[in-house]
């Protein structure tokens, strides 16, 4: 019998149990004639015979002091990876603490009756209304200035946002004649919150936005957040107290191009003037193509860093030539620049406490699962890294035509086939 056929039939006895696999050695040691004892004896074919019994018997092709020092190698890099992950279990348990306690907060102003419906592909839109209202007033005296569908979690996981101009003609639920396109879409959300329609109930702005907007566009929301001016300036500052990148752009304005641009101050008095804020006169104003004397802030055409007033004013201007369409140009850029700004590292480390300043002067009905969802998703960077942007009307769309209103206010008639199905396609419903 070969030597090899010997080391297999060891194997095979080792297998059934006849033979221990510590005695395998031994037992090769006793069984062997005496010429090859004495040549396994010897040094080197110790060496040699010993990793032939290893690779034949025990199936490993290495000895064990040789795995046993293997695994030493080891230790060093494996040691570093247990401390890293260490750390990071114990940083992402504080923040998860910490983001806990921050949605807890309480919001200062009131939750609305809100019955939200998830998308037909699955996503939570989110309808996103800023008001105009000043802290003089009650959101019964409001309008909403701004009105977007935010998508986040769609079928394609791409960051998706459309802005609705305000003075769009729709039917609005219960207002005017039943099924007739004579409303503002702007009104839907003043009319709501002065409990006009719903039997009488207040503060349902957000609910009959949706009705109008599901009603006109098919576009179902799950959520909504409203907030008014003062409220956006402080999210801003909170989320970014070093402000938020824009490169401001504006256009002609009566056919002149200017780098520096009056923009009405909507958070200003005359006791809260800030550095950049200038008190014109009329004649002062008609520069400007304004008519009446206010307080205005200069913002610079160009890149710079805006604080959450500026942001506010910047997003609010329509006075140049491209009016309305040149504001929701704005307002895009400024929720595009937000979302930028929330992925970088230094806001994940800011992120529990600005958004405890955020939720206390935010109206919303997200809850905790979809924000913790959604944090994460924005400050890991997930999804798309841009904000794919759709606007109704369309700036360069020639076909809409201006008309009045139910109230004798000027309004947009559009072609509701045609942004209907722009609209679903674009959201993927």
């Amino acid at each position: 019998m070969s030597r090899l056929d010997r080391y297999k039939k060891y194997r095979e006895e080792i297998k059934s149990g006849k033979i221990s696999s510590k005695d395998s050695f031994s037992f090769f040691r006793k069984n062997s004639d005496d010429k090859k004892r004495r040549k396994f004896n010897s040094s080197s074919a110790f060496k040699e015979e010993e990793e032939y019994i290893n690779h034949y018997i025990y199936g490993t092709g290495k000895s064990k002091d040789k795995r046993r020092n293997q695994k030493r190698k080891h230790h060093p890099v494996r040691n570093v990876v247990l401390a890293f992950l260490t750390i990071l279990i114990i940083f992402a348990g504080g923040l998860f603490w910490q983001l806990n306690n921050a949605l807890r907060t309480k919001p200062n102003v009131p939750v609305e009756l809100f019955e939200g419906q998830t998308s037909a592909n699955g996503a939570h839109n989110i309808l996103i209304l800023g008001t105009d209202q000043r802290n003089s007033q009650s959101t019964q005296e409001a309008r909403a200035d701004s009105i977007m569908i935010l998508q986040m979690d769609g079928s394609e996981k791409r960051v998706k946002l459309v802005s609705f101009m305000r003075d769009i003609l729709v039917d609005i639920p219960n207002v005017g004649v039943s099924g007739k396109i004579d409303c503002k879409l702007n009104a839907a959300y003043g009319l709501g919150e002065a409990g006009f329609v719903g039997g009488n109930n207040q503060n349902q702005g957000a609910e009959l936005m949706r009705e109008t907007l599901k009603r006109n566009f098919g576009i179902d929301c799950r959520y909504y957040a409203i907030v008014n001016f003062s409220s956006f300036a402080a999210a801003i500052d909170a989320l970014f107290p070093q402000g938020i990148p824009i490169d401001a752009k504006f256009a002609t304005i009566n056919g002149q191009q200017f780098t520096e641009v009056a923009v009405p101050d909507d958070l200003a008095t005359f006791k809260t003037m800030g550095a950049n804020d200038v008190a014109m006169s009329a004649s002062e104003a008609s520069i400007y193509g304004y008519s009446d004397p206010a307080i205005y802030q200069m913002i610079k055409a160009g890149k710079q860093k805006m604080d959450g007033k500026t942001a506010l004013n910047y997003a609010r201007f329509r006075h140049d030539d491209e009016n309305d369409f040149g504001r929701v140009k704005r307002q895009q850029q400024v929720i595009t620049a937000i979302n930028s700004k929330a992925k970088s590292v230094q806001t994940l480390f800011k992120t529990p406490e600005a958004i405890k300043s955020v939720l206390k002067v935010t109206s919303t009905n997200i809850d905790k699962g979809f924000l913790y969802r959604a944090l994460f998703a924005v400050l890991l960077g997930q999804g798309n890294k841009k904000v794919e942007k759709m606007s109704v009307p369309a700036m360069d769309d020639k076909t809409y035509i201006c008309e009045l209103d139910i109230y004798g206010g000027e309004g947009m008639r559009i072609n509701f086939d045609f942004y209907k199905r722009k609209v679903v396609d674009f959201l993927g419903e």
